[in-house]
């Protein structure tokens, strides 16, 4: 692999990892959009669609760059965290939702890279 592939995949790892979790987080979302707001059902599905895009982010994230994977996770689970901070900072304006949202994000995003330490998600990356 030449130096410029490497050089691109670990530029473009976190960008194209965060889109796809926001993707899924939206997918979801919008095919539980006819779920009334406020209501527990509402609560729990915000959660698990927060959860999914954390896990994928990180796993997408991970899965392009081409070495230190485990130590890439880490570092977007604490970047992960610092969007949970500026959440909490905006309560008043987003509600709860939102926060509790970006908590599922690091949970999900956490139990991911629990997963690439305890190697239980392998990367097939011989043929990328």
């Amino acid at each position: 692999m030449t130096l410029l592939i490497i050089a691109l995949r670990w530029i473009i790892c976190v960008p194209l990892g965060a889109l796809a979790g926001a993707a899924v987080q939206l997918i979801y979302l919008q095919l539980n959009q006819y779920i009334e707001a406020g209501t527990l059902i509402y609560f729990v599905e915000s959660m698990v669609a927060g959860g999914l895009a954390g896990a994928t982010a990180i796993y997408v994230a991970a899965y392009i760059v081409p070495s230190r994977k485990l130590l890439l996770a880490i570092l977007l689970c604490c970047l992960s965290f610092y969007g949970l901070y500026l959440s909490l900072q905006n309560v008043e304006v987003d509600g709860w939702s939102y926060a509790s949202l970006n908590a599922a994000q690091i949970a999900g995003s956490i139990y991911m890279a629990y997963l690439i330490f305890s190697k239980k998600v392998t990367f097939d990356t011989a043929s990328a």
